[in-house]
C-alpha cells in the first residue's frame, strides 16, 4: 500500500477505460493542509496581524476550514496519483477526469479518477517471421568512393593557363544576370567559385562555361525551373548571364601508394589502409542490415496484433513527433515557413508523416510489450541497475556524482524498456531469412511464418 493511502481500488468502465478510487488518510491530508497554509500565508490579511504572520487556526476561523482545501488537494493528487497508478500497474494515456467524493479533516480525502489506459494487446504470431536480408557484399565501387574522398581531401589545387575549362575544373567567374534586359536581385556576383559539373547552377549554365579560357567573356542563356522555391518570382523565366572567366583551377591528385596511405591514415601500407576501408564499410553495412531487418519484422509484427488501441495514443504521439520536427528545424537556425518553402514541403505533409511515424511507434511498442507478456519475460534487478548505469554513462555523468537517482517508478520504467528490448531480441533471433521472391509469395498468401509458429504463440 502507498504511504498515506488507506484504500485504493480500480474497476473497468469500458474497453481501456478504468475508474480509480483511492482514499487519503487524515494524517496525509493534514500534510497537504500545512503545505497549503505555507503556500498562501503571505497573502492572508487579517486585522491585528502582520501580513504573512496570521496563524493557520485564525485564518481557518475567519475564512472557514475549507479555505486551504484547494491547494492541499492539488498537492496530494500530484504526489499520490502517480504512486497509486504505479501500484496498480496501469499506464494512463491521457489526463484523468477527477472528482472528490469525500473531504474532511476527520475522514481525509477520497479521489475518483477516470482515465484511458494503455492496452495489453495480444500478438498472434511473432516467432519465425520471414525477412529479406540486405546484401552485405562490399563492392569495388564502394571502396573506390571511400578512397576518392580521401584523395579529394589531399588533392593539390593548381592554376591552369594553357587550356580552356573542362568539366571537373573550378572556375572563378564574375556574372550578372538579366531578365528582359533588367538585372534582378541575387543575379550578380564577383569571383564566384564554381565546380563545373557540380549541378549548383540552374539549367545548362555550367555546360556553357565549358570551353571558355581565362579572360573570356560569354553570354549564357538559361531558363529558371518552374517552380523555383529559392525565388518564386523567377519561376519559369528565361534569363541571360554575362559571364567573365577570371581564373581556372583543377586538382592534382596524389598517387595511390604507401605514401598516400601514411598521409591519410595510421597505416604503413596501402594494402592495410584498403583493408581497413573494407572493414569500416562492412561494419556500416552490418548496422544498416540489422536496422533493415528490425524494420521489416516490426512492420510485420504490428499486423499481427489483436485488441483496441485508444486513438488518443496516436494523436498525442503524432503531436509530440510534429513538435520534435519543428524543434529540429529551429536548432538548424531555420524559420519553419522558410524551411517549407525551400524544401517544397507543406505543413499538411509534415503532420501526415508525424501521424504515420506515431502509428508505427505506438503499435510496435505495444506489440513488443505483448510479446514480453506472452513469453513471461522477466528483468532482474541487476539488469535494471546495468541499464541505469548505461543511461548515466550516455549522459557523461558518474552515478555517484548525480544529484538524484532513479526512484521506484522510474526504475520500473527502465525495467519495462529492457523487457521490450528482450522481446525484440526474441523476435529477431527467431526470424527466418528468405529470398525476395519467396517473401513476396509469402506476403501474397499471408503465410509469413514457419510452421512452428503455431506452437509458440500461446506463450509457451
Amino acid at each position: 500500500m502507498v504511504d498515506g493511502i488507506i484504500t485504493s481500488n480500480i474497476e473497468d468502465i469500458e474497453t481501456n477505460k478504468v475508474k480509480l478510487t483511492f482514499c487519503v488518510s487524515p494524517q496525509k491530508f493534514e500534510e497537504g493542509l500545512r503545505f497549503s497554509y505555507n503556500k498562501n500565508k503571505a497573502n492572508i490579511n487579517i486585522q491585528g496581524f502582520r501580513k504573512g504572520k496570521v496563524p493557520r487556526a485564525m485564518a481557518e476561523r475567519v475564512y472557514g476550514k475549507s479555505f486551504f482545501f484547494a491547494d492541499a488537494v492539488d498537492y496530494l493528487f500530484d504526489d499520490l496519483f502517480p504512486k497509486v497508478v504505479h501500484s496498480h500497474k496501469i499506464n494512463p494515456v491521457q489526463q484523468p477526469s477527477v472528482d472528490i467524493s469525500e473531504i474532511s479533516t476527520e475522514e481525509g480525502v477520497t479521489f475518483v479518477a477516470e482515465m484511458l489506459i494503455e492496452p495489453l494487446l495480444k500478438v498472434t504470431a511473432y516467432k519465425g517471421m520471414t525477412y529479406v536480408p540486405v546484401d552485405m557484399a562490399v563492392t569495388d565501387g564502394e571502396i573506390d568512393e571511400y578512397i576518392s574522398r580521401d584523395k579529394d581531401k589531399n588533392a593539390r589545387v593548381i592554376t591552369i593557363e594553357d587550356r580552356p575549362a573542362q568539366t571537373g575544373d573550378t572556375v572563378i567567374i564574375d556574372f550578372e544576370g538579366r531578365i528582359d534586359g533588367e538585372p534582378f536581385e541575387g543575379g550578380q556576383s564577383n569571383n564566384f567559385d564554381l565546380v563545373l559539373g557540380s549541378g549548383r547552377f540552374i539549367d545548362t549554365f555550367e555546360e556553357q562555361i565549358v570551353g571558355m579560357a581565362v579572360g573570356d567573356e560569354r553570354t549564357v542563356s538559361v531558363t529558371f525551373p518552374d517552380p523555383y522555391p529559392n525565388s518564386p518570382e523567377l519561376s519559369g523565366k528565361p534569363a541571360e548571364f554575362m559571364v567573365k572567366l577570371n581564373e581556372l583551377q583543377t586538382k592534382e591528385y596524389p598517387e595511390l601508394d604507401d605514401d598516400f596511405a601514411q598521409d591519410v591514415s595510421d597505416f604503413e601500407t596501402f594494402a592495410e589502409y584498403k583493408a581497413d576501408i573494407v572493414k569500416k564499410i562492412t561494419e556500416n553495412k552490418e548496422r544498416n542490415a540489422k536496422f533493415a531487418k528490425e524494420n521489416q519484422l516490426i512492420a510485420k509484427l504490428t499486423t499481427n496484433i489483436e485488441g483496441e488501441i485508444p486513438p488518443v495514443m496516436f494523436e498525442s504521439m503524432a503531436e509530440r513527433i510534429y513538435r520534435d520536427y519543428l524543434a529540429n528545424i529551429e536548432r538548424r537556425g531555420l524559420n519553419y515557413e522558410t524551411y517549407l518553402q525551400y524544401s517544397q514541403d507543406t505543413d499538411e505533409n509534415m503532420r501526415a508523416r508525424a501521424a504515420e511515424d506515431a502509428d508505427m511507434r505506438i503499435k510496435s511498442r505495444l506489440a513488443l510489450t505483448a510479446v514480453a507478456a506472452q513469453e513471461n519475460i522477466e528483468v532482474s534487478d541487476d539488469e535494471v541497475e546495468e541499464e541505469i548505469n548505461k543511461i548515466f554513462a550516455n549522459y557523461g555523468v558518474k552515478r555517484e556524482d548525480a544529484k538524484r537517482d532513479y526512484d521506484e517508478i522510474e526504475r520500473d520504467r527502465v525495467r519495462d524498456e529492457v523487457k521490450v528490448q528482450k522481446a525484440l531480441d526474441l523476435v529477431l533471433e527467431s526470424a527466418v531469412a528468405v529470398e525476395a521472391d519467396a517473401a513476396a509469395a509469402a506476403d501474397s498468401t499471408g503465410a509469413d511464418v514457419v510452421e512452428t509458429v503455431s506452437e509458440t504463440t500461446d506463450g509457451e
